[in-house]
């Protein structure tokens, strides 16, 4: 009896950290660019010869307001982006310039709703991160728990062979549509 439990333990902890496809044929199919959108897949800098930069893109649907950062490699800061509402923050640039990093940097990116509204108390100022997010092994780990991915609140897909789409959910939902955003000079690590 004792095994069979620590093997099903060890399935489920194996599934919880192991990329998912997201199923784009249904209501996601509309935001996103390609059949092919993964959660839990890492972002790296492709060429160090090239700058990376993040553009906003778009959001889907009613939102919380919610920050965009970037997790700024061997630093313990972060750099705030832009807010995921343009039209409550229409001064923010939409386009920001990184700079320089070596090639296979992993690049993390961390949203957090700041709504201050009731409906979002659960959620407030929790800070969740793009990649696995796996416990001892990553960087930074979500501070909530998503209710179908676990830790992981961003899904992403490859566009061409240097340009990478994101999608943040909010602790609300697993909906990846809070804000979307495109990181050039960057690859998925699959």
């Amino acid at each position: 009896m004792i095994k069979k439990i620590l093997c099903f333990l060890f399935v489920i902890n194996s599934f919880a950290y192991s990329e998912v496809t997201l199923k784009t044929k249904s209501y996601y199919k509309n935001q996103w660019e390609t059949d092919s959108v993964f959660i839990g897949s890492d972002i790296i800098v492709k060429d160090s010869n090239k700058e990376v930069i993040v553009k906003y893109w778009k959001i889907n649907g009613f939102n919380a307001i919610g920050e965009l950062h970037f997790m700024i490699p061997e630093k313990d800061s972060s750099k705030f982006l832009f807010h995921n509402l343009r039209e409550k923050f229409p001064n923010e640039d939409t386009i920001i310039n990184l700079g320089k990093f070596p090639e296979g940097t992993k690049l993390y990116f961390m949203y957090m709703n700041t709504d201050t509204a009731a409906r979002w108390e659960k959620c407030k100022f929790k800070k969740t991160y793009t990649g696995q997010n796996i416990i001892n092994s990553d960087k930074y780990i979500s501070e909530i728990e998503s209710p179908n991915y676990g830790k992981r609140w961003a899904a992403v897909e490859q566009i061409d062979e240097s340009l990478v789409n994101v999608g943040f959910s909010d602790c609300a939902n697993s909906e990846f549509d809070k804000l979307f955003f495109k990181v050039f000079n960057a690859v998925l690590k699959r």
